[in-house]
């Protein structure tokens, strides 16, 4: 959760202990609150974009089940995988963001300032869609869409790098 490897590291910051062991326990818990603002600040940010692509990387196999799904025909297979890169895609914005938001509430997402193009629109195909071909198609658009912005959002970030080898460090995923 600490690593933003979950969607739910809101927990982290908003909780309340109603039980703990011992006071070792909750320090440790209180700390992986620390290492989430840690990675909330602007030095952390070129980090932070590299797990957004490796969030977005997640995708694929999901991606791959979906055309499976659309190929056969099969309408709820298809809007269950659709579903499920549909919220890897907004944990991977909020990560992209550097922001601790709830991925289930389409309000907190849209209220992001760094989106891919038509999102609100795109999610509404997803979330509605009643047929397979409208549900690849869709989605497709919204994992195209969210490439170009987290390019654009590591191409930004490494405009400011200097050295040759920081750069192809930090660009890893996409060279």
């Amino acid at each position: 959760l600490a690593n933003f490897g979950d969607p739910r590291c809101t927990l982290l910051l908003k909780n309340e202990i109603v039980y703990q062991r011992d006071d070792t326990v909750g320090k440790r818990f209180r700390a992986l609150a620390e290492r989430v603002n840690a990675m909330l600040t602007p030095d952390a940010r070129p980090m932070m974009l590299k797990k957004a692509f490796q969030i977005f990387e997640k995708t694929g196999y999901s991606y791959y089940l979906l055309r499976q799904q659309v190929q056969d025909g099969h309408l709820l297979a298809a809007m269950q995988q659709a579903q499920t890169i549909l919220n890897d895609i907004l944990h991977c914005l909020a990560v992209c963001n550097q922001s601790v938001i709830d991925t289930r509430k389409l309000d907190q997402v849209l209220a992001l300032p760094r989106l891919p193009e038509n999102l609100a629109d795109t999610v509404d195909k997803i979330s509605n869609a009643t047929d397979v071909n409208t549900l690849l198609v869709s989605c497709e658009a919204l994992l195209q869409t969210t490439r170009e912005l987290l390019l654009n959002e590591q191409q930004d970030v490494l405009r400011h790098e200097t050295s040759f080898p920081a750069v192809l460090r930090g660009g890893y995923p996409e060279l």
